[in-house]
Parts: structure tokens; sequence; C-alpha cells
């Protein structure tokens, strides 16, 4: 399956980095969210071996004085609550190329927890969506971790997580006269704004958004 198009995906804000269920497509073995561009619109699927890199670009950058030309050593993170970790960063025309030394996969006990209780809300809140049945947590008794394994317990509370899954934005493409499109423009209308009262009306909602 290696660069092929597997299908067409329902729009790049309903995926998440690691995102397992909710693809809409069956393989023969567990599959991930990799990567999502939003110049090409496309959503990257991978094993769960390659879900992890060394290597991040970012770009659009505001630099406060001029960018340094040779690579510098930093202590950088990929995630606002991740653990800052050793890397390099290199210039490369107008974006950076960060390595760091270690791939991360949870560098510790804290940060492996919240990844592990977010990647567990994302998996239960698919299994919604696909209508799977939820089972029951294993007890802690009848599990029997190895010599270098410990049982922790992973909780999480899914009322809060729906909300905010269900209220994420869907980005849709309107289309209108040029006329009426300088008409809003000129009345100060919020197309989606608009869109969104008009939906609810038509749909007889009584909803705050």
């Amino acid at each position: 399956m290696e660069g092929n198009v597997l299908g067409r995906h329902n729009g790049l804000i309903r995926y998440t980095i690691g995102q397992r269920k909710g693809l809409g497509l069956p393989f023969p073995r567990p599959m991930y969210v990799r990567e999502k561009n939003a110049r090409d619109n496309t959503v990257t699927l991978s094993g769960e071996e390659r879900l992890y890199s060394k290597v991040l670009f970012a770009d659009d950058l505001n630099w406060i004085v001029p960018p340094p030309s040779d690579a510098f050593r930093v202590k950088a993170k990929s995630r606002y609550r991740q653990p800052e970790q050793e890397a390099t960063i290199r210039v490369e025309g107008g974006r950076i190329r960060v390595e760091f030394d270690e791939p991360s996969q949870g560098d510790n006990d804290e940060n492996a927890l919240y990844m592990a209780r977010e990647g567990l809300l994302l998996h239960l809140w698919g299994m919604e969506q696909d209508k799977d049945d939820i089972p029951e947590p294993i007890p802690a008794k009848d599990l029997r971790p190895g010599p270098d394994q410990v049982i922790v317990l992973v909780d999480v509370f899914m009322p809060p997580f729906r909300e905010r899954m269900n209220n994420k934005s869907v980005a849709k493409t309107v289309t209108v006269p040029r006329w009426l499109d300088m008409e809003a423009k000129s009345a100060g209308l919020n197309y989606s704004q608009v869109l969104q009262d008009g939906l609810l009306e038509r749909l007889g909602i009584q909803h705050q958004i």
C-alpha cells in the first residue's frame, strides 16, 4: 500500500495524528494517521512502527533576530505538554529543520500517562462513531506484567471529549455569485456565521454557537 491512494477522507479537521479508529477503510492490520497535509488536502496512514519521527519542519516563522546560517543546538518539544528534548536546528530557505536526538513516545511517566489518556479517548470516540461494542476493562488482578512492566490505571471521561470533537469546525466550500459576494463583504457579513445560522434555521435547531 506504500504511496497508494486508499480512499477519500471527510475533511482534515476530522483526523488527528495517531488516530486509528474511524478511518472508514478496512485494513489487514492496524493503521494510524501519520501525517496531515493541508496544502495537498491529504491524510497519510501508516503502521504504528512509522508513527514516530526524529525530524520535523516548520515554516511561517517570525524571527526576532536574523536567523543563524549554521546549525545550532536547542532544547525543543513537538507538543506543548511534552518535556523539552535535545535537538539540532538548521535553517533551510524559509523554513527550519528540527532534528531531535531521540524520537519521543513518552519521555517520563507523566508524559506517557498523558499520551495514553489522549490516545484512549480518541480510540474510544472512534469506536463510538463506528458503533463498536466497548469492551469491559480487564481487572488489574488478571493482568500479568513482564519483569520490566508496571500496571497503571488510565482513566478517561468521555462527555467533555465528545463535546470537543462534535464542536470541531469543518471546512466547507461555498460558491456564490460575484455580485452577492461583493454585497456580503460591503455589509461585513461572516460567511461561516451566516451559513451556521441558515442551517440551524432550516433544520429547526435551537442551539447557541
